[in-house]
């Protein structure tokens, strides 16, 4: 599923970086992300946005998230298409705990759709069980507004292929002009935790 040598960037996430390789997701995933994002637009039943990897491509995703951050066991926690529909925003925040290391992988967006990372901000973690525990811990989202304002994001594109590994329950992220865009994110984490029901709660508009 990943068709780039990730050796040579050991240990990026868990120096809380960002890592970017461009065209770097293979035309077999990529097909079956094409499929799924067709039956996402035929009809709105959320059971069909999760697409978990095969053995082989689990294996290979493990392997890449291991070296990127130094942890040899690993739990995915996450595996869905997320396809931004009216009525979706997409504000500053950090991931639940589960979703400790996240994969963007562009399937589908407009070239004015950009994700925006905050890798030079505020690097501590969300240890909750949701994206509005940590929001609620700083004392709400005009406190999030605050941090966020501190630094610049960095604004990527994420074109079809292209890979963004980022430590998602670390670093401020959200999508700037989300409306139309199709991001697929697989997330694993050192803790052993597996929630991937909650992932398809938060999909719910």
């Amino acid at each position: 599923m990943f068709s780039f040598d990730s050796t040579k960037y050991l240990g990026v996430l868990k120096r809380n970086e960002y890592l970017i390789i461009r065209n770097g997701c293979t035309k077999n995933f990529l097909t079956k992300l094409d499929s799924l994002l067709s039956k996402i637009l035929e009809g709105d039943n959320v059971k069909t946005f999760s697409l978990i990897p095969d053995q082989e491509e689990m294996e290979v995703a493990l392997k890449v998230f291991s070296d990127l951050s130094g942890d040899k066991e690993l739990t995915i926690s996450r595996h869905h298409l997320m396809h931004y529909r009216p009525g979706m925003t997409s504000n500053p925040h950090k991931d639940r705990k589960s979703l400790q290391y996240g994969c963007a992988i562009g399937v589908d967006s407009p070239e004015d759709s950009k994700l925006l990372l905050w890798p030079d901000g505020n690097l501590d973690e969300n240890t909750g069980n949701h994206y509005r525990d940590y929001i609620d811990s700083l004392g709400g989202v005009d406190k999030v507004n605050d941090l966020v304002s501190q630094t610049k994001p960095q604004e990527i594109f994420t074109g079809k292929g292209d890979l963004v590994f980022f430590p998602a329950s670390k670093m401020f992220h959200c999508r700037k002009n989300p409306l139309g865009s199709s991001v697929y994110y697989l997330d694993v984490n050192s803790y052993g935790l597996n929630d991937r029901e909650a992932s398809m709660q938060e999909r719910r508009v």
